[in-house]
C-alpha cells in the first residue's frame, strides 16, 4: 500500500474526510497508517455468526469454509508515536470529560430529569456533547447528540438574530413603530418601537397570571400574524418604555414582523437565512403529535408523559425543536460574528435601560449579565410545562454552553439550578 502510494501520488486521498457531503483533506502524514486489509477470521463467534462458501471452479460443489472472509478498513489516522506534549493534552482532555459526565449525571439524578442533553463549544469546536436519561420512557429510548428537544425561551435568540440581520440590511429600522412593520398589530394608547418590543419594554402583556390555558393552545395558525389575535386586542399594562416587562407575546410579534418584510414564513426564512448558513440541520418548528424519528417525548416531574400541544402560535417565542450541538453552533456564531457583523452584534447586546434609565440586564433577545469574576456572560433560559432550555455564552472566553430537558427544571427548583450550572463552568475554565 505505501509502495503504490509513493508510485501513484495522484491516485490516492489522503486522510479524506467527508462532513455534510463535502470532503474536507487534512494534511498528508508521512507514516501510511490508512488502509483497507483482508483476510481471514477463525473466532467462535465469527463463525458461529457468519458463513462463507468456495469451490473448485466454476461447476464445482460449493463448500463451507472453515474461516470467514473479513476486511478491515481503517478511515482515520493515528501517530505511531505520542510525545509527552501530547500525552500531557490527551490526559486533560479525558479528566475535563469525565469531570463534565460526573457533572451531567449528578444534575441530572437531582433534579429528577426524564431526559437531557448537554454540549460545549470552546473556540468554535464541540470540547463535550453527550445526552442521558431517556427521550422515550416505554420504548427505553436513551438520549443522545441527535436528539430533538423543545428549547422554549431560547428561540428568542434566533428571533432576536433574525431581527437585527433585517436591521443590518436597512429592511428594519429599530426606532420605528411596530405597525410599520406589523400594520395588523392595532395602534395602542403609547407608540411602541420595534427596540422595545425585542427590549421587554413595550408594554404588552404576558399569559395571564400562572394559568397554562393560553399556553396549551390547540388551534393552529399558518401564520404569525393569525397569531396575533391571542392578545392583539388587550390593553397595554405599562406604558412602553417605563418598565421591563416579560412576555413572550413580544417575540410573536416580531415574528410577524420578519414574515411580513422577508415575504416568507417565519419557519421558511429561519432556515434559508439562520439554520442552513450554520449546519443547524436539526432545528426547526414543532409540528404537534409529529411523529419524528429523533424527537423527544416530553414528561412532567411526576414522570406522566406531558399533553401534546400546538406551538405554531409560538414559533418565533417558543415553539422550536433543537439539539444542544446546534444551540453550540449557534452560539458560537454569534460570538465570532458569523451570522451578524460585530457592530450590530454590540447593538444586540447593548444593555436596556428603563424609563428611571436604569439597565434591565436584557439587550435584545439575551439576558446579560457577570460571573463572580466581572466576566461578561450572555444567557436566555426557557421553560415550557414539560422542558427547560439554557443556552449560555462567555464571549472573552469565546466558549458557549447549552443545556436542554424533556422535563422542567427551572420553575420546580426556583432558579436553584443556577450554582451547579456556574460549577460546571468552573470546570470547563480550570481546564
Amino acid at each position: 500500500y505505501e509502495k503504490y502510494m509513493q508510485e501513484y501520488p495522484n491516485r490516492v486521498s489522503y486522510d479524506t474526510v467527508v462532513v455534510n457531503n463535502k470532503k474536507i483533506s487534512i494534511p498528508q502524514v508521512s507514516t501510511v497508517v490508512a488502509g483497507t486489509v483482508f483476510g481471514v477470521t477463525k473466532s467462535k463467534k465469527d463463525r458461529e455468526n457468519f458463513a462463507c462458501y468456495y469451490r473448485s471452479n466454476s461447476f464445482g460443489e460449493w463448500k463451507r469454509s472453515s474461516g470467514i472472509l473479513s476486511a478491515k478498513v481503517t478511515l482515520s489516522n493515528h501517530p505511531t508515536e505520542v510525545n509527552e506534549s501530547s500525552k500531557s493534552q490527551i490526559s486533560k482532555r479525558k479528566d475535563l470529560t469525565n469531570q463534565i459526565e460526573n457533572w451531567a449525571i449528578e444534575f441530572k439524578e437531582k433534579y429528577n430529569v426524564t431526559g437531557l442533553q448537554l454540549s460545549i463549544s470552546k473556540n468554535s469546536n464541540n470540547i463535550f456533547s453527550n445526552g442521558y436519561g431517556y427521550s422515550d420512557i416505554q420504548l427505553k429510548k436513551e438520549v443522545n447528540n441527535q436528539t430533538q428537544f423543545r428549547i422554549a425561551s431560547v428561540s428568542k435568540t434566533m428571533t432576536a438574530a433574525a431581527i437585527m440581520q433585517l436591521y443590518s440590511k436597512g429592511l428594519l429600522d429599530l426606532n420605528t413603530t411596530i405597525q410599520e412593520y406589523v400594520p395588523e398589530f392595532p395602534i395602542k394608547e403609547h407608540p411602541i418601537t420595534v427596540q422595545q418590543v425585542a427590549g421587554h419594554l413595550a408594554g404588552i402583556r404576558d399569559y395571564y397570571g400562572k394559568s397554562l390555558d393560553e399556553i396549551f393552545v390547540q388551534k393552529h395558525y399558518n401564520s404569525l400574524s393569525e397569531a396575533l389575535e391571542i392578545f392583539k386586542n388587550d390593553p397595554l399594562v405599562v406604558k412602553p418604555g417605563s418598565k421591563f416587562l416579560y412576555s413572550s407575546f413580544n417575540y410573536t410579534l416580531l415574528g410577524a414582523a420578519i414574515e411580513n418584510i422577508s415575504k416568507r414564513n417565519y419557519l421558511d426564512y429561519m432556515h434559508h437565512n439562520i439554520w442552513d448558513p450554520l449546519n443547524m440541520h436539526n432545528t426547526y418548528g414543532e409540528v404537534k403529535d409529529s411523529i419524528m424519528p429523533n424527537k423527544s417525548k416530553f414528561y412532567f416531574l411526576s414522570g406522566e408523559e406531558a399533553t401534546p400541544y400546538d406551538l405554531s402560535y409560538s414559533y418565533a417565542t417558543g415553539g422550536l425543536l433543537s439539539t444542544t450541538d446546534d444551540l453550540v453552533k449557534f452560539g458560537s456564531a454569534i460570538i465570532n460574528n458569523r451570522l451578524l457583523d460585530e457592530k450590530i452584534r454590540i447593538e444586540m447586546f447593548q444593555n436596556q435601560l428603563n424609563g428611571k434609565g436604569k439597565p434591565v440586564n436584557y439587550g435584545l433577545g439575551w439576558y446579560i449579565g457577570q460571573n463572580k469574576d466581572g466576566e461578561k456572560v450572555y444567557y436566555h433560559l426557557g421553560e415550557l410545562p414539560s422542558s427547560s432550555s439554557l443556552l449560555l455564552l462567555y464571549p472573552e472566553r469565546n466558549l458557549s454552553i447549552a443545556l436542554l430537558t424533556n422535563s422542567t427544571i427551572i420553575s420546580e427548583s426556583d432558579y436553584g439550578f443556577i450554582p451547579d450550572i456556574q460549577v460546571l463552568s468552573k470546570i470547563v475554565f480550570d481546564k
